[in-house]
């Protein structure tokens, strides 16, 4: 049998043999231009921050507006660019919620650089539609007088009456030089009736991980994924809590002095089981990530009955 390496030494031959270049450029997006065969197109794409998740009555939900220009590089081809600077305005249709602020301009400093962001507050269960418009000004990119371009797009969002709410802490210490650290937080989870006692919802998964210095390399892992918790009541003063997590593809970016770059290695958490009085409760369980290498860790979970249950 081939010997295995152990996961500090191997995260350290990662560190010091990861070759990415990242260009000073604007970063190229996944989503398609509305028309494939523009040589120039803009459009506004719009998401909800983080991975999708149960929203909840009382909830407030993070929103991302970026304005996309897709130019015809000469050399490089079709680029798509976030445009920084644009006014972006918002408004809700439906009773569900409101939108706030009424209107936010696109900026470079952003997280991503060029986004601007809105936020959604749940008022009521239903549905509402965040609709985001935009008016591109021509003479912010590259100098072409394109004239102004009126832009729209829609974000629909659904709100639920949870009855239950979840949150998790999750932590895995892997040992050894690197001394990485793997977080997965699920931050207030709703759960929402589905009929003869059983509850369930999709949770935020966010992941964190910290690592020592490696030489001149160090590394994060900013990722988020998605789990699903059910309660089921069993008898009348027991529930059965299920916790199901997708598996993650965590990409671990390396910084070093001479070179950067990122590896994705897919981890898993184990499903947990538990039980719990009929308002809910606490515990400390242990939980082993499932990756390149399994780790024991543990996990902290609180179950509590929703607002006004």
């Amino acid at each position: 049998m081939r010997p295995s390496i152990p996961l500090n030494r191997r995260f350290r031959l990662l560190l010091l043999t990861l070759l990415l270049a990242f260009g000073s450029g604007p970063a190229a997006l996944a989503h398609a231009a509305p028309d494939g065969n523009a040589r120039i197109a803009t459009w506004l794409f719009a998401q909800q921050v983080g991975a999708q998740h149960t929203i909840c009555v009382g909830d407030d939900v993070q929103l991302r507006v970026l304005v996309i220009k897709q130019v015809d590089v000469p050399g490089r081809g079709l680029v798509p660019y976030r445009l920084a600077g644009q006014t972006i305005t918002a408004h809700t249709i439906g009773d569900a919620g409101t939108v706030s602020p009424g209107s936010a301009r696109t900026v470079a400093s952003a997280n991503p650089p060029g986004a601007a962001y809105f936020s959604f507050h749940a008022e009521r269960a239903g549905t509402a539609s965040v609709i985001f418009n935009a008016t591109v000004d021509p003479r912010v990119f590259l100098g072409l007088s394109i004239g102004g371009q009126a832009l729209k797009t829609d974000l629909t969002l659904t709100v639920e009456d949870c009855k239950y709410r979840l949150t998790t802490l999750s932590t895995w210490r892997v040992p050894g030089e690197a001394n990485l650290t793997f977080v997965a937080r699920i931050s207030i989870a709703g759960m929402v009736e589905d009929g003869g006692g059983h509850y369930s919802g999709t949770a935020r998964v966010q992941w964190t991980a910290s690592a020592g210095v490696v030489g001149d390399c160090s590394g994060t892992v900013p990722p988020d994924s998605q789990a699903t918790a059910t309660v089921q009541v069993v008898g009348r003063n027991d529930l059965v809590l299920n916790l199901l997590y997708d598996t993650a593809n965590v990409p671990l970016v390396v910084d070093c002095k001479e070179t950067g770059g990122t590896r994705d290695v897919t981890v898993t958490p184990d499903e947990v089981e538990t039980n719990y009085p009929i308002l809910g409760g606490r515990s400390t369980l242990g939980q082993i990530l499932r990756g390149p290498e399994d780790q024991p860790g543990t996990i902290k979970i609180r179950l509590t009955r929703a607002s006004g249950e």
